[in-house]
């Protein structure tokens, strides 16, 4: 009986362990799979990117064009195998400002003009 035990519990472990499926993939062999698909995107050529993989969870990091571009790089790094967790670090560039002349949302107000100096005219009123 004892070797019915025996073999019943090995013949159990092997079949749990057969379906636990392939080892996981390396952090390295991921960092370099996400790397050449955000390389193979033609939108994304331009913007700088770094990957990161701790235990399948990978880090974006860097500058990228517009926040497409943001979303896109993280649908192509999920979607390589063995990703677990895809963190999008990745910032947008700032890009020209609205109206040509007008300083970026959230500047400082202009100094204003010293005693005697001349004052700007005022900005066009808007429709």
């Amino acid at each position: 009986m004892t070797r019915h035990t025996l073999a019943l519990a090995l013949g159990t472990a092997l079949a749990l362990g057969a379906g636990c499926g392939p080892s996981a993939r390396s952090d390295a062999l991921i960092e370099q799979d996400v790397s050449a698909e955000l390389s193979n995107d033609e939108a994304l050529r331009g913007d700088t990117i770094s990957v990161r993989s701790v235990d399948g969870h990978v880090t974006l990091t860097g500058t990228v064009s517009d926040p497409d571009d943001r979303a896109e790089a993280e649908r192509i790094a999920g979607d390589v195998s063995g990703v677990k967790e895809v963190e999008n670090a990745l910032e947008v560039a700032a890009g020209p400002s609205a109206a040509p002349g007008l300083p970026p949302v959230g500047s400082p107000p202009p100094p204003e003009p010293a005693p005697g100096e001349a004052t700007p005219p005022p900005a066009p009123e808007l429709p």
